[in-house]
């Protein structure tokens, strides 16, 4: 058997304070009554407290990352429809003067009455 498999005698303090060797030295680690055991376990323990709590701490962050994203979305298309309406009062009020001034021209009348008439109107 080569030498690296062999077993090798390592010490380990036992409850009653004497040193132990042999292939027994995980036990310390698996027995909660020792002082090292009961780190272990309490090690072990804050671990599996700590995993879910960290899992749960990342999908928050990841939603809360969502939800910006789609908020942002939102407040864009809502800027953009306000200025689309806009453009359109706009476009509408054009619209109606290009109208306006279509059937005065066509119209054949004379405008300087009209225009002496809406110097005179006073707001």
């Amino acid at each position: 058997m080569p030498s690296f498999l062999q077993s090798r005698p390592t010490s380990r303090i036992s409850r009653a304070g004497s040193i132990a060797q042999g292939p027994n030295r995980f036990q310390t680690l698996l027995d909660p009554t020792t002082s090292t055991g009961w780190r272990f376990q309490l090690l072990k323990l804050t671990i599996l407290v700590t995993i879910p709590i960290t899992a749960i701490f990342v999908q928050n962050i990841v939603s809360l990352s969502s939800i910006t994203t789609q908020l942002n979305r939102r407040v864009e298309l809502r800027d953009n429809i306000i200025f689309t309406l806009g453009l359109n009062k706009i476009i509408h009020s054009l619209q109606e003067e290009r109208g306006s001034t279509a059937l005065l021209i066509g119209s054949e009348v004379n405008v300087y009455p009209l225009v002496a008439l809406y110097d005179s109107y006073t707001f």
